[in-house]
């Protein structure tokens, strides 16, 4: 999740963002086996790894004359 934000950061957002990875906290996966990072329970907890995203701050629109 950190790794996104600054990736965001790099990128020119500004403002407040607000993360946090959901994988831990709420897996989506139910069957996965196993205890060593195999291939197959790597692809296995593949949709675990997600992050929320918040971005907070200012909208502000630009006119050209």
């Amino acid at each position: 999740a950190t790794t996104v934000a600054e990736y965001l950061r790099l990128k020119g957002v500004l403002g407040l963002i607000d993360i946090e990875g959901k994988g831990a906290s709420d897996p989506i996966t139910q069957d996965c086996n196993g205890r060593r990072a195999t291939a197959s329970l790597i692809e296995c907890l593949q949709p675990d790894r997600r992050v929320n995203i918040e971005l907070y701050g200012i909208k502000t629109e630009y006119v050209q004359d």
